[in-house]
């Protein structure tokens, strides 16, 4: 019978730890979801892609 409650407290106490790591990791990454905003805009995805150009010249890759 101990035995059965060992078990019992194990599996419970992994299971408390996994909600514990898995509401910890919903917080926001950018709280003001400022890169959300920005890639949403057509000029973010235009300056993106004139950074990757220039960077790839520079490199010599082209």
């Amino acid at each position: 019978m101990p035995a059965k409650w060992v078990v019992g407290i194990r599996c419970f106490t992994c299971l408390a730890g996994l909600l514990f790591l898995s509401v910890s990791q919903l917080d926001e990454f950018g709280p003001e979801s400022k890169l959300s905003m920005a890639i949403a805009k057509i000029e973010f995805e235009q300056n993106f892609v004139n950074q990757l150009q220039k960077i790839t010249l520079l490199s010599g890759n082209r």
